[in-house]
């Protein structure tokens, strides 16, 4: 579809261009923000991500199987420059820190058990153990370092 003949981009937002129905008034924004976090449309029987519109808009359908990451983590920034295509694999490899991370950092968790920090990473769908140590800070260091190995975003892990 060809989306600049429906909206114009102004800011990371779309903008209708005419008229679409008694909601779509020429010159309004679209998008409402979904359960997800993410602004989306609905038009001609059909649900549409911003985000998704915004890249094609700049650079073309999106080859299939590819997803689009929000660089900065906030589902409704939709500028483009916050924008990437990334395969699912890559998109994990940039996800903000969870809610129910208990030491603050991404991949560091304290076994109390062994009464030490444990760093570890998954990939290929495995957890893959980095060491455990004594002092947080030693844990955090080789959790980091074992992002960059992998291949991770310099963003993952961070918060929201």
């Amino acid at each position: 579809m060809n989306w600049g003949e429906i909206f114009r981009y102004e800011d990371g937002k779309p903008f209708r261009i005419k008229f679409m129905g008694s909601r779509g008034v020429a010159g309004s924004e679209v998008g409402t923000i979904d359960n997800h976090g993410y602004l989306c449309f609905i038009m001609n029987k059909g649900r549409f991500k911003n985000h998704r519109v915004i890249w094609e808009m700049f650079n073309g359908e999106i080859p299939k199987g590819m997803h689009i990451d929000h660089i900065n983590h906030i589902r409704d920034d939709n500028r483009i420059e916050n924008l990437r295509v990334v395969s699912r694999v890559d998109n994990q490899r940039n996800q903000s820190l969870r809610s129910d991370n208990s030491s603050g950092n991404v991949g560091v968790s304290f076994m109390k058990k062994f009464g030490k920090w444990e760093a570890y990473i998954y990939s290929g769908g495995k957890k893959i153990k980095i060491g455990y140590y004594s002092n947080i800070d030693d844990a955090i260091k080789a959790r980091k370092s074992a992002s960059e190995e992998y291949g991770f975003h310099k963003n993952h892990g961070e918060k929201k």
